[in-house]
């Protein structure tokens, strides 16, 4: 994980006057999880880490990656995973169904994108349920 993510997440701690250990109290972490991220001991957090970190700070994981991603223009030029894509789209298709709601197209869209990238800078093969369905719940309410 790169300095850009710590950063983020220190910045969005300020504008809410919070310390790590606050952070970590409230999004349910254990202890020395959010200093760990933040000093750089922690390298690779797992996705439900930063769900609750993101959750608390009122902001998505790709919000807080957005700096540590390429631009979706070299995703698409450099990094393409059409069986990666596939597996994001299937995913957040469940969850919408699940939902029973109908979705603006760009919304769902959108979501794609947040797993496809999420999965793709952990350098996964398939998209990650658990934050698929983080992504499902944050954005259809």
């Amino acid at each position: 994980m790169s300095a850009g993510i710590a950063q983020k997440i220190k910045l969005k701690m300020e504008e809410r006057n919070l310390t790590a250990r606050e952070l970590e109290r409230v999004a349910g972490l254990k202890i020395s999880a959010v200093t760990n991220i933040l000093t750089g001991k922690s390298k690779n957090p797992r996705a439900d880490t930063l769900y609750n970190i993101a959750e608390v700070l009122n902001c998505s994981v790709d919000d807080l990656m957005s700096e540590d991603l390429p631009s979706y223009s070299s995703l698409i030029v450099d990094k393409w995973n059409l069986s990666l894509f596939m597996s994001a789209a299937e995913i957040v298709d469940q969850c919408v169904q699940e939902k029973k709601k109908d979705i603006p197209f760009p919304a769902i869209i959108k979501m794609i994108k947040e797993v496809y990238s999420y999965s793709l800078s952990r350098g996964e093969l398939k998209a990650d349920p658990i934050f698929a369905r983080w992504v499902a719940e944050r954005n259809i309410r």
